[in-house]
């Protein structure tokens, strides 16, 4: 497995498969896994400003999931996946969406948790 560069993650965003996957990851963490998490008084107002960056991503998904696709195909561990036969730079399009298609749907599900406090003003 090579390890990915700034050129291969760059490389990356252009699939548009990958992004269509990152975006479905990103509702379904919107839907199912923030609502889901466990609350204590500790973690209230945190949570309540999560769930607030929530509903706006869920009102304009069209303006906020590209943030999240830029962030996930810089994640360390999806870029790697793509780049599992070697570096991105110079291929086709064609031959980048095979690669990304190398990319786990839990590695795009937790690149998407791990990044979602970073675009929460506050936290």
């Amino acid at each position: 497995m090579a390890t990915a560069v700034f050129a291969d993650m760059a490389q990356l965003q252009t699939d548009t498969t990958l992004k269509g996957r990152i975006a479905a990851s990103l509702m379904q963490y919107l839907i199912t896994g923030l609502p889901g998490e466990s609350i204590t008084n500790l973690t209230a107002r945190q949570h309540t400003m999560r769930q607030q960056y929530a509903a706006q991503i869920l009102n304009n998904p069209s303006f906020y999931t590209p943030f999240f696709q830029q962030v996930v195909c810089c994640n360390q561990i999806v870029a790697n996946d793509a780049t599992a036969g070697g570096t991105l730079v110079g291929m086709t399009p064609a031959q980048i969406a095979t690669a990304a298609a190398l990319c786990l749907d839990t590695d795009i599900s937790n690149a998407v948790a791990a990044a979602f406090n970073a675009f929460v003003s506050g936290i």
